[in-house]
């Protein structure tokens, strides 16, 4: 497998992430824990990411001059359901779980940002990133 080093030398960070995100679930519309880690994160990679947008949302701009834009969303919200797993980083929130990606999605926009922002000055497009606060119904 090609992983690329900039992925690689942060794979453990990933992984402490996504196991944080996963021990502290947060339901629509009160993810300000996770909301909060995830600014400060577009922040360490350069782009000024806008808060509390939609209540708990976060959405940053990665430009590359003039093209069309792209949004890339990703959903932060738990379920209120009793995590059985018994992992060492089961949910700490009674009654409140990550089953179903929510806590991996966040994470995985918020890196491609920051490695196509370390890299690429060369685009065509631009990237929106935004965080929403509530599953689409």
């Amino acid at each position: 497998m090609n992983i690329r080093s900039e992925i690689k030398d942060i794979e453990k960070n990933i992984i402490d992430w996504r196991r944080d995100f996963h021990r502290y679930p947060e339901l629509g519309f009160d993810e300000h824990r996770t909301s909060k880690i995830i600014g400060e994160a577009l922040k360490e990679m350069g782009l000024a990411p806008q808060m509390n947008v939609g209540k708990t949302g976060v959405t940053a701009d990665l430009t590359f001059g003039e093209g069309p834009t792209i949004a890339l969303r990703a959903d932060m919200d738990a379920l209120p359901m009793q995590e059985t797993s018994g992992l060492d980083f089961s949910s700490k929130h009674d009654g409140v779980m990550h089953a179903c990606g929510h806590d991996g999605q966040p994470l995985k926009y918020s890196l491609k940002m920051g490695i196509v922002s370390m890299e690429r000055s060369d685009l065509f497009f631009n990237r929106r990133r935004k965080e929403q606060e509530a599953p689409d119904i």
